[in-house]
């Protein structure tokens, strides 16, 4: 029975050509892999470039449109409610696509993350490859907490259409608080566009403040969760 038992455990190990077999179809497996993920990003990325041109052409030709009126000397209330009814469904749209921008840099960080570890693998593999491999081959890089390359946050497509929503807010603030108070009459012009301003800079401070702390945040999390993943 002792026989028996170790001539077929013996029969279970693979065979040299069987392991060479089942290494070409990993390393198929995984340059698949890296291809998907590299058109997965790619596509991500193309996707939200493609709203952002559209958000930025909406208010491209709404200001158009708007810069017609004033060459009507039209009355500033009705121009200032035109100006308010195409601008806050405009705002809600570039919000929509910030929040989009703002996941698609976290996942495409992930692609990044895994196509990193794909690339590491075979430079581990195969030590002769590591000179020509260039690119990084840390799993743990680029960092999620980082706002765009380098630190710089005006690099990352999320930070540029923060930016836009946020001046488009301040615009939308400041032409509601104008036309509030030319309806009400009680104060001079010129302090309503000082109040309009002042209102304008609050909104400003006040979203750039609140989806800063809500973009490091997620940023945050998404590094603690896929760094301890790698631990495991």
């Amino acid at each position: 029975m002792r026989i028996r038992r170790l001539s077929s455990s013996r029969s279970l190990r693979p065979t040299a050509a069987q392991q060479e077999v089942v290494k070409a179809e990993s390393t198929q497996f995984l340059l698949a892999e890296f291809t998907a993920l590299r058109e997965l990003r790619a596509f991500a990325f193309s996707a939200v470039e493609k709203r952002v041109q559209f958000i930025v052409a909406v208010q491209a030709a709404e200001t158009a449109f708007v810069g017609v009126l004033l060459s009507q000397h039209m009355s500033g209330k009705i121009i200032t409610v035109v100006a308010v009814t195409l601008g806050v469904p405009t705002l809600f749209l570039t919000y929509l696509v910030y929040r989009r921008a703002l996941d698609v840099m976290i996942q495409a960080r992930k692609y990044i993350r895994a196509m990193n570890a794909i690339r590491g693998f075979f430079v581990a593999s195969d030590p002769n490859i590591a000179q020509a491999v260039l690119l990084p081959t840390n799993p743990s890089w680029p960092r999620f907490d980082r706002i765009g390359h380098g630190s710089t946050p005006v690099q990352s497509l999320a930070s540029q259409m923060l930016i836009l929503f946020a001046f488009l807010g301040s615009l939308l603030t400041a032409a509601v608080t104008w036309l509030i108070l030319a309806v009400l009459q009680e104060v001079s012009p010129v302090h309503a566009g000082w109040m309009a301003a002042l209102a304008a800079a609050t909104a400003v401070a006040l979203i750039v403040g609140v989806e800063s702390r809500r973009m490091r945040k997620l940023l945050g999390e998404a590094e603690i969760g896929d760094s301890s993943h790698i631990r495991k």
